[in-house]
């Protein structure tokens, strides 16, 4: 997919970058200037002291391993400076250090960005900017819902904020926190902060947020919140009046889970990655004593007469030898990356390929396999890798299903895919439908089957990320998945990705004369 840039909107700006590597230096710079901001880059914390001080800016971004001084001291020096407040100060820190998080905030950072910088972390820490700007507003100028320019803001934060009372009552709420708590406004304004956010019921323990309710301090802690189905960091923060009374708490819950699935994703680049690398060297070290087996058997076959009896062997040789290439083959072009990222692609060649995969362990299994492909198909327009991934966790699933039901042997091991030109909402797609006849999926839980890490499998047999990044995929495709399914009776997952449009405009145009 294309990287889009978050758009700048309001006056927060004014960016100072500190960062020593030059390279991902400029990398930010370009990152900020193309999304509307304006940027000084610094390569050492004195010069950034002294940026700081010639132009205070809106946003300082700093990284914590500067040449000469550290981040975390440099931030403390400029909290210490006059109207340092008006300047948001994010660091950046080491990956998965916790300590180095604790050290950010204990030198007065308003947030932190992981390292390694990337354009994905970037634009997430420009979204999470929108909250930030809230929050300075309400400590700084002491506005509320009913002033001009509070609404916008305070609605487009896309992690769920609530502002409560001191005694935990919540009085509003963003957009964000109640599509994740899965409730009405009104099931939320007036109600307890501790209730909502455990799911409507207290929890066995005492609620953390009611003690940092009393002590009014500011406070940042990871703790899992039923209410809104996730892991979050959650952001507690007084908001004094203008006589410097808390009357509001502002929380602000950041999705841990959101942020582990891409760890997990970039986790699974990386190894497919290696994959590639490995399956490269493999791929000549088999191929070669491959081809020379086949070209042997195929010279003995050449000089054999027609009525051998050694024939046969020979031919079944060259025959699994030639499918051994083929596996070889497509294991390659899954598991390198293609820079053909926005490419016309066949589905059915997609479903081909990954059949050519894993079609082994279905007939090992005992699986009977229906295909019901159109020969015509339109192409889609994607990224020909990952669509294939998702046919293959979705083929796995079945397989799996499949085996739950039915251990050994057995003529109800049935799976079927069909793959068809179809109009569904008002455009033309191509639709691919796969069903399996194994254990089914439960009703009361078909809701959830695209949630990060919800799985149906044991501990220990699935991570319960592949309907989920298969979801996303075929999101970022600007298509559709559905579940269709009957305990103990079948399970349909149905794919929709639209047709190509420069596909839909030839057809329009009808043939050339």
């Amino acid at each position: 997919m294309e990287e889009k840039p978050f758009k700048s909107k309001g006056k927060w700006s004014r960016f100072l970058v500190a960062y020593a590597d030059r390279e991902r230096r400029l990398m930010i710079r370009r990152f900020l200037e193309i999304s509307g901001y304006t940027v000084e880059e610094v390569a050492d914390g004195e010069s950034a002291m002294a940026a700081f001080i010639r132009n205070q800016p809106d946003v300082a971004l700093l990284d914590v391993d500067l040449p000469d001084i550290s981040g975390y001291y440099l931030c403390s020096q400029i909290m210490k400076m006059p109207d340092a407040e008006r300047t948001l100060t994010i660091l950046m820190v080491p990956e998965d250090e916790e300590v180095a998080i604790d050290r950010a905030f204990e030198a007065g950072a308003s947030d932190y960005i992981t390292k390694p910088i990337t354009w994905d972390k970037l634009r997430d820490g420009l979204r999470h900017l929108g909250f930030l700007v809230t929050e300075f507003k309400f400590r700084d100028q002491h506005i509320g819902p009913s002033q001009p320019g509070w609404g916008e803001v305070f609605n487009a934060v896309q992690d769920p904020i609530l502002i409560v009372t001191p005694e935990g009552i919540i009085t509003e709420v963003n957009p964000a926190t109640i599509h994740v708590a899965r409730k009405t406004r009104e099931e939320i304004i007036g109600h307890g902060v501790c209730k909502i956010i455990h799911g409507g019921r207290l929890p066995h323990i005492k609620c953390p947020l009611e003690e940092l309710l009393l002590t009014r301090a500011r406070k940042i802690m990871e703790t899992r919140l039923p209410g809104l189905f996730g892991d979050y960091l959650l952001t507690v923060s007084p908001v004094p009046d203008l006589n410097g009374e808390v009357r509001q708490i502002m929380l602000v819950a950041r999705d841990l889970t959101k942020e582990e699935v891409r760890k997990v994703e970039a986790m699974r680049t990386g190894q497919l990655a290696a994959i590639g690398e490995l399956a490269a060297g493999v791929a000549h070290e088999i191929n070669n004593p491959i081809n020379g087996i086949i070209n042997y058997a195929q010279l003995m076959l050449d000089d054999m007469v027609p009525d051998a009896p050694q024939r046969d062997l020979l031919t079944r040789i060259i025959k699994e030898g030639e499918r051994i290439s083929t596996i070889i083959y497509k294991l390659l072009s899954f598991a390198r990356e293609s820079d053909k990222g926005n490419a016309m692609v066949s589905m059915k060649e997609v479903i081909g390929d990954s059949l050519a995969l894993v079609g082994h362990q279905f007939q090992k299994d005992g699986i009977a396999l229906a295909l019901d492909l159109e020969d015509d198909l339109p192409p889609v327009r994607g990224h020909a890798q990952q669509l294939q991934q998702v046919i293959l966790n979705l083929l796995s699933n079945c397989r799996y299903a499949l085996n739950e039901r039915y251990p050994g042997q057995n003529p109800g091991k049935k799976l079927r895919i069909s793959c068809h030109a179809v109009v569904a909402d008002g455009g033309e797609c191509v639709r691919t439908m796969i069903t399996d006849w194994g254990k089914g999926i439960p009703q009361g839980i078909l809701n959830r089957l695209f949630d990060p890490f919800f799985s149906t499998k044991p501990p220990g047999e699935g991570t319960g990320l592949g309907l989920s990044i298969s979801h996303g995929i075929v999101r970022d495709h600007k298509g559709v998945m559905r579940v269709d399914s009957v305990l103990d009776n079948y399970t349909t997952i149905t794919v929709d990705i639209p047709v190509s449009r420069e596909n839909n405009a030839r057809a329009a145009a009808g043939p050339r004369p």
